[in-house]
């Protein structure tokens, strides 16, 4: 990687990661006032229709963006083609889930699936009608735009749900926060990048040949992580499909989006090196044990103060939650050691990509389905095996990615491990102080004491984490490059920060 293609890679990682900073603090913040309004069952109800949604859009999933950004320079006609395509899947998915709607309902016994099928199949069909232009940006490493869409998308659902809830009371929040927010990311798309579309398949063939791969194995990681809520209905009632939604949500937020935040910037310039496997080794390389040092400690540390969290943050109700939200927690970021996917799309591998996951929905769904039965029939509880096979496939997961960045890039297991072997200990041992001062002071209330007796655990385990991984390169020596990275990278944002603050400078000014 090129300093000119690393600096833009950076300035996109860092467009990124703002994005999703502000789009997981306006999630954590719908998701504990809707929490506090709302009823489990309210969310496992919306949980069961969004999770069909999502594998009835994964099922006609085209993965056309990913085509266009791997394509060397494409025209007016590949753009309309990809919107004429994305016409017909859109109309595709409301017709089958307004199909779907009855049959739910009857097999879940819950009528009121049906007109939030409805609202559910609009929603998901407008989704589909993204501005296929848009990818210019992704091309150019200009993330600013996906930072502008994700914020404003995120933020106009906090607003919508929150008042709905307030004035109702209802489910409908969700749903209503949902479709409003939608609308407005479909209609930023075309206001940042003016495009009139022309109903156009000429170049579907080209557009097709690349995303293929990427449509199959879309469905089958889709129906792998979306279709879990639908699963757990099978087995437990909706308030537990509920508790396993939020639980999951609250999780999955400070580990998965941040990776997907690198992943993001990944894909275009892994594209740039895909005829020099050692340069794209390197850059993987580099970008791995980054990831690592940042995504295992808040997994590890979200599980281990997992219970006050969920008590002064959710309230006392979303209890069950606790084992799914430390599950999720881990199991996310033990899969943050391998970031394979860029690495298949740059490559045009992206066969391997689907073969990847259908080896993992192999190992998933039977463990899930396991954990479920288990769970329910003995004394450990149903929400609790899940999470126990939730882990378990998690670790499962990542050796079959590891195997993956093998076969591409010639990266052996000991390379692959060997980035998260400090990342991991430290995390381990901070997650272990933490539980120990959770068991000593615990913090059970939402009144101030029991707040700052939190932030001083959660303070604690910083340090902790900091101080494992100095002595654990003082121990045993090894590179510590990506750990003086990161650090240089937060110094030279707080240097670019302090003139700002002083000179007045609009720091939001574009980058080019």
């Amino acid at each position: 990687m090129n300093n000119q293609s690393g600096r833009k890679v950076l300035k996109g990682a860092a467009w990124m990661g703002a994005g999703r900073i502000v789009v997981n603090l306006s999630g954590f913040i719908s998701t504990i006032v809707l929490a506090r309004l709302l009823s489990p069952d309210d969310f496992g109800l919306v949980a069961i229709a969004m999770a069909a949604a999502a594998v009835v859009g994964s099922v006609s999933e085209l993965s056309l963006t990913q085509a266009l950004v791997q394509f060397d320079d494409p025209e007016d006609d590949d753009y309309h083609s990809a919107w004429t395509l994305n016409l017909l899947r859109a109309c595709a998915i409301s017709a089958i889930l307004m199909a779907i709607a009855w049959p739910m309902a009857a097999a879940y016994s819950e009528p009121r699936l049906i007109p939030i099928f409805a609202v559910v199949a609009f929603t998901a069909a407008a989704r589909a009608l993204e501005n296929p232009r848009i990818v210019v940006f992704r091309r150019a490493l200009d993330f600013r735009p996906d930072f502008e869409f994700d914020v404003v998308e995120k933020i106009v659902s906090l607003v919508v749900a929150v008042a709905i809830a307030f004035v109702l009371r209802s489910y409908w929040a969700l749903i209503f926060g949902a479709a409003a927010a939608t609308l407005a990311r479909v209609a930023l798309t075309y206001i940042k990048m003016p495009y009139r579309p022309r109903f156009h398949l000429s170049r579907w063939r080209a557009l097709m040949s690349f995303s293929i791969w990427l449509t199959f194995s879309e469905i089958v990681k889709t129906i792998s992580l979306r279709a879990v809520p639908l699963v757990v209905g099978a087995f437990l009632p909706t308030v537990a499909v509920g508790q396993f939604s939020v639980g999951e949500r609250v999780a999955s937020m400070p580990v998965r989006e941040s990776i997907g935040a690198l992943q993001a910037t990944l894909f275009p310039a892994f594209s740039r090196m895909a005829d020099d496997l050692g340069r794209m080794r390197a850059a993987y390389v580099r970008a791995q044990a980054m990831t690592s040092l940042a995504a295992l400690p808040f997994g590890f540390g979200l599980a281990a103060v997992a219970q006050p969290v969920v008590l002064i943050v959710l309230g006392a109700k979303w209890l069950p939650a606790v084992p799914v939200l430390q599950a999720v927690a881990i199991a996310s970021s033990v899969q943050a050691i391998q970031n394979a996917l860029p690495l298949a799309m740059a490559t045009g591998r992206t066969n391997e990509i689907l073969w990847r996951n259908v080896r993992s929905f192999l190992i998933q769904m039977p463990l899930l389905v396991l954990g479920l039965a288990v769970g329910r029939g003995s004394a450990l509880g149903g929400l609790e095996g899940l999470s126990i096979a939730l882990v378990a496939s998690a670790i499962a997961n990542s050796a079959i990615n590891m195997a993956m960045v093998r076969k591409l890039v010639a990266s052996p297991f000991s390379e692959q491990i060997s980035l998260a072997a400090r990342p991991f200990l430290a995390s381990v041992v901070m997650a272990a102080l933490v539980l120990l001062l959770v068991g000593m002071f615990p913090a059970a209330g939402t009144d101030l004491p029991s707040i700052l007796t939190l932030a001083a655990i959660i303070a604690a385990g910083i340090a902790a984490y900091a101080a494992s991984l100095f002595a654990l390169h003082a121990m045993f020596g090894g590179p510590a490059s990506s750990e003086r990275e990161l650090a240089g990278l937060a110094l030279a944002g707080l240097a670019r920060v302090k003139p700002r603050a002083r000179t007045g400078t609009n720091p939001t000014r574009r980058i080019r």
